[in-house]
């Protein structure tokens, strides 16, 4: 069997042929880590939608784009030609950071995204900052002079230390 865990946990449900709703701590705040991202979307496909830009225009990574975590761009060299529709499979599907920043950035920034969740009817979410966590090691030094890879402790997550959380959202 499970043994206990420790957390905190929140609920809102609405089934939508009746439109109630229930919820539990809907007050709370929660960290949502990458599940922001599905919203992130939400606000790429409104803008898109609103003519600000297409799903098919091309976009380069820079070097200043890549972001450490989870992803692949982060691992490719500066320079990689694709659409705004790949990032958007990137950031879902494998959930590559370095594709959601170029996406925050690509719908106007935090403050714009933000504007985005609560036009969508999702006030309580609320994106804080980009992913600030620097390239892995390897990306970082290869073909780049001057930079190194990062020095963090180890079992760490790299660049975390005083770094609150991504987004959170409140039910």
């Amino acid at each position: 069997g499970a043994g206990p865990a420790s957390g905190r946990v929140g609920l809102a449900a609405r089934p939508l042929d009746s439109g109630q709703t229930l919820t539990w701590h809907a007050a709370a705040q929660f960290g949502t880590a990458s599940m922001i991202k599905v919203a992130i979307y939400a606000a790429v496909l409104r803008r898109a939608r609103a003519g600000r830009f297409s799903l098919s225009d091309p976009v380069e990574v820079a070097d200043t784009d890549h972001a450490g975590g989870s992803g692949v761009l982060a691992e490719l060299r500066p320079g990689l030609r694709c659409t705004v529709a790949d990032l958007c499979t990137l950031m879902i599907v494998v959930s590559d950071n370095t594709a959601t920043n170029m996406l925050v950035e690509l719908c106007g920034g935090v403050a714009a995204v933000n504007e985005d969740f609560a036009a969508l009817g999702f006030p309580g979410f609320r994106l804080n900052r980009t992913i600030g966590m620097p390239p892995p090691p390897l990306a970082a030094a290869r073909d780049r002079p001057g930079r190194r890879p990062a020095a963090d402790a180890p079992g760490s997550v790299p660049g975390s230390a005083g770094v609150g959380p991504l987004a959170t959202v409140t039910l």
